[in-house]
């Protein structure tokens, strides 16, 4: 009777020589994945079965449609629901005395990266803007999701790190979004997009998404909406403590350190709009009720002027959810920001 012999034991310097092929393994993978095509009309349309779906619309609006922008209005969905660009444009054309093209390029969830990335891409194709009116929704810490579906390589390495948990996330999942890109060049169909523009689908460049609009999931978003004023006020309370429940853990770190991400890319944008000769503003639109967003204004005034509209506040009945303005708010709204901007475009059309 024989018995099995024990197997050999693995010389410490082989383990070591077969950790090393793995990683560099791993990373001539990664960086092979760096080198692939990447086509951006594609990754503008990941999120389009999400609610925010009208990023590619943002993409077709500023890259395909050449109709004129001198006044482009970035930010989150509270400026998304709350800027009617018609309203706007032909509030400014009436007080300027000529006509003034806007296009309200925001979309929904906050994050200052992909508003800098909309930026670039903007002030690349329409060399014509003369105003880029930013939101202010107080202090923020997050990435928006679409930066990592859009940004280069070099950008996302080069995001602020610190107090940016999405930081390393981002990095992470870039292999993965660029060979998802190329298979989406190959079979587009399967991933429910297209290739190219197509200009009988595009929703044109007056989209006023004030009006209100579904997400593909069905929920009606902005128009005519509205709740009672309790349950607005309530509303404002919980998303407030959410956003300070946020920063609680940053508190001790210095304004620029804590709010790196919103600070870094904000001074990005004002460096890459003032080399176009391009002005910038914030437009900070209140939550309904006494409780706001915390933050102040200090770092943006240093860019641009900023306007605030808080008595917009004290009426419920321009509200459709706690940070958002419903189509009569949005009416509203339009016209006191014209009146705001409208000495920033004075004498600035060329």
């Amino acid at each position: 009777m024989t018995t099995d012999a024990a197997p050999e034991p693995i010389a410490p310097r082989r383990v070591l020589r077969i950790l090393a092929v793995m990683a560099a393994t791993i990373v001539l993978a990664l960086g092979a994945t760096l080198a692939l095509p990447f086509d951006r009309y594609l990754a503008w349309q990941a999120a389009s079965g999400t609610q925010m779906f009208h990023a590619r619309w943002i993409y077709e609006r500023i890259v395909f449609d050449r109709t004129p922008i001198e006044v482009a209005v970035i930010g989150s969905s509270r400026l998304e629901s709350g800027i009617s660009p018609a309203i706007l444009s032909a509030d400014l054309s009436r007080r300027l005395g000529r006509s003034v093209p806007v296009a309200n390029l925001s979309l929904v969830m906050p994050g200052r990266d992909f508003t800098a990335t909309t930026v670039r891409l903007l002030l690349e194709h329409h060399p014509e803007v003369r105003l880029i009116l930013l939101t202010d929704d107080g202090d923020i810490v997050n990435s928006h999701p679409m930066f990592r579906e859009t940004a280069s390589a070099r950008d996302l390495l080069a995001a602020p790190a610190l107090v940016n948990g999405s930081y390393l996330p981002n990095l992470l999942a870039l292999p993965y979004r660029n060979l998802t890109n190329v298979a989406q060049q190959v079979w587009p169909a399967a991933f429910g997009i297209t290739r190219r523009f197509d200009s009988a689908a595009y929703a044109g460049a007056g989209l006023d998404r004030t009006l209100g609009y579904r997400v593909p999931g069905g929920e009606s978003i902005n128009g005519d909406l509205h709740r009672p004023a309790p349950e607005l006020a309530a509303m404002s309370r919980a998303a407030v403590a959410r956003q300070v429940a946020g920063l609680r853990w940053t508190r001790w770190l210095p304004d620029d350190r804590r709010l790196a991400v919103d600070r870094h890319y904000v001074a990005t944008i004002a460096a890459d709009a003032r080399a176009k000769g391009v002005r910038v503003a914030f437009l900070k639109l209140p939550l309904y009720g006494p409780v706001q967003s915390p933050g102040e204004d200090r770092a943006y005034r240093a860019i641009g002027p900023v306007f605030a509209f808080r008595d917009l506040s004290r009426d419920p009945t321009l509200y459709q959810s706690a940070a958002h303005l419903n189509r009569r708010g949005a009416e509203q709204a339009s016209v006191r920001v014209a009146a705001a901007v409208a000495p920033l475009l004075a004498g600035a059309a060329r």
